[in-house]
């Protein structure tokens, strides 16, 4: 294809078009895409020579093709240039509407300012109409307003005779009138309606007073208790003047746990040292009394939600709990005043007799909540209560000792059994101290059963090592010739620390090996020895004086073998003088019990 064939084909610009510049780089680009794809077609079609004879008719369909699109987008802006036209006119329309709404507003403003000034002149008259209005109302209640001092008056008889319900419905009927007042003066109080505060609360301190001796009144007057809590409950949840509810069956509720804490618990009700025990009694029979008298009177004069039972229940087991606390904080409880807290605490407080019974149902029931006695508090008291036996288990083992020494004394032999054995009543009395005291703990626990057997065990071995000194001093009071009976002394010694040693079986607890006691019985066994090593002693002293040594006799030792020398008798020796004889002590001593 030469090149007039290619300046022929080059596209037609349109009138008053132009190259694009490099302002519009796309533009550019897009019209030299254009520009290649034309000549590739152009070089494809006019490729073969001939191909030339149809140029004339490309060209015409070219042109008319260009005039179809001119015709277009000259429609194309045609239209647009029309829509262009109508905007503009709707916005001259729209501004000639926003100058006319500005003039009319100005307008307006003028004529307000002129209103306000107008309204100023008017705020006299009027307030001259809202109290003309306040007076009308005044007015239209002028005969009710000059009885509210009458009935205010006669409200406070009301009341201080108990009439409650009779006293509510005077005392709301005040307050209606009150709000009618109210309202209308803008929220202004007259003087008159001052007192009614005062009322109202005299009156709800009345319907408490009720209720805190709901027991009382359950059984006397239980309709005055009846309608105490109907007051409590209609002014439960009414408001008065936008104020907030008053709320009354909180302070009835309230006001019954008080008084019934103050009826068994108060601070004066606290027992004195030593009364313990006969005030747990009184509270065996009264909180009882007191569930029963809760589910059986007071029950059916309250409300079902105020759960009567359950609310008497917890009552008195936080108010007894507080009780046992203050005691616990307060001076040391004797022994006695311990165990009868700690036993009654234990068994008797949750036992069938008293908070455990289920003929109460579940709502009596105080298992779940906090114990009368923590883990901390029964430690402490186990441990007050063991320390305070032993002091007494000591002063009467010492007793028992004193009275045993004391009989030594005497200017008489000891007692005999109907065996004719000498006898002394000591070892059946510190077996009974000891064995009484572990036995009774037996009823509170096995930690203070264990605590107070040791103790026993302890305290018995102390008095076996006193009992042992004392035989030492009777010996020496013997050898200064201050013991008349010194031998039949030793030997109910003897006889009785064989019987507490019989007897130390009631001490070994159930389940318990016997090992247990043998610190006890090596003690025992010792101080036995020691008992036949004395007799013995005396024995030799008086056979001395019977068998007075022959010439060529001699003591051979210790063992102190007897020789006759002229006659080669060989006498056994003193410490075989039990063997010797069938009893030798009783050969001795006639009432022996033998060694």
């Amino acid at each position: 294809m030469d090149s007039a064939a290619k300046d022929k084909i080059q596209p037609i610009l349109l009138p008053g078009s132009s190259c694009p510049g490099p302002e519009w780089p796309e533009q550019e680009r897009a019209e030299q895409l254009a520009r290649g794809a034309a000549l590739k077609w152009a070089s494809g079609i006019f490729y073969r020579p001939e191909q030339l004879a149809r140029l004339g008719q490309y060209r015409s369909r070219e042109v008319q093709r260009n005039y179809f699109l001119e015709a277009r987008i000259k429609s194309v802006v045609q239209s647009y240039l029309e829509g262009v036209q109508t905007g503009v006119w709707q916005l001259t329309r729209a501004l000639e509407a926003v100058q006319g709404t500005r003039e009319a507003l100005s307008q307006a403003h003028h004529l307000l300012q002129g209103l306000s000034q107008t309204s100023q002149t008017l705020a006299p008259l009027r307030e001259h109409v809202v109290q003309h209005k306040q007076l009308q109302v005044l007015t239209q209640l002028l005969p009710r307003l000059q009885a509210v001092p009458a009935a205010v008056a006669h409200t406070q008889t009301l009341i201080d005779t108990q009439r409650f319900l009779e006293a509510y419905v005077s005392l709301r009927e005040l307050e209606q009138l009150q709000e009618e007042a109210w309202a209308p003066l803008g929220g202004l109080e007259l003087p008159i309606f001052q007192g009614l505060g005062l009322l109202a609360e005299a009156l709800c301190q009345a319907v408490e007073a009720a209720a805190g001796a709901a027991g009382r009144l359950a059984r006397e007057d239980p309709a005055l208790l009846v309608a105490a809590l109907r007051v409590a409950e209609a002014e439960t949840e009414r408001t008065i003047l936008g104020q907030a509810p008053r709320d009354w069956r909180q302070r009835c509720l309230r006001a019954l746990q008080e008084g019934l804490d103050r009826a068994h618990f108060a601070s004066p009700a606290l027992p004195e040292p030593g009364a313990l025990a006969g005030w747990l009694e009184e509270l065996q029979v009264a909180l009882p009394a007191e569930l029963a008298t809760a589910e059986a009177l007071v029950a059916p004069c309250c409300p079902p939600n105020y759960n009567v039972v359950q609310l008497w229940a917890h009552t008195l087991h936080s108010g007894l709990r507080r009780c046992v606390q203050q005691l616990l904080s307060g001076p040391d409880l004797g022994a006695a005043d311990t165990f009868a807290l700690l036993h009654w605490a234990l068994h008797v407080y949750m036992g069938k007799e008293m908070m455990g019974n289920l003929e109460r149902g579940p709502e009596a029931d105080v298992s779940q909540l906090q114990p009368l006695l923590t883990s901390e508090n029964i430690e402490q008291l186990e441990t007050a209560f063991v320390a305070q036996v032993q002091v007494s288990v000591a002063q009467w083992l010492r007793k028992a000792l004193d009275g045993e020494v004391a009989e030594w004394s005497r200017q008489q032999e000891p007692n005999t059994d109907p065996s004719g054995f000498y006898h002394s009543p000591m070892p059946a009395i510190v077996m009974q101290i000891l064995a009484e005291n572990i036995q009774v703990t037996s009823l509170i626990s096995d930690s203070l059963h264990r605590r107070v057997h040791d103790m026993a065990l302890s305290e018995l071995g102390v008095f076996l090592r006193s009992f042992s000194d004392a035989l030492i001093h009777f010996s020496q009071d013997h050898l200064r010739g201050e013991a008349p009976h010194y031998v039949p002394y030793l030997l109910a010694a003897f006889n009785h620390q064989s019987a507490l040693s019989s007897s130390l079986s009631v001490l070994l607890p159930d389940g318990e090996a016997s090992g247990v006691l043998a610190p006890i019985e090596a003690s025992l066994d010792d101080v036995q020895k020691r008992i036949c090593r004395l007799v013995l002693e005396a024995l030799q002293a008086e056979l001395q004086v019977r068998l007075p040594i022959q010439p060529g006799w001699e003591w051979e030792g210790e063992t102190r073998y007897i020789y006759g020398g002229h006659c080669g008798i060989r006498i056994i020796p003193l410490a075989c003088l039990c063997h010797a004889f069938p009893s030798p002590c009783s050969h001795l001593y006639p009432r022996a019990g033998g060694c």
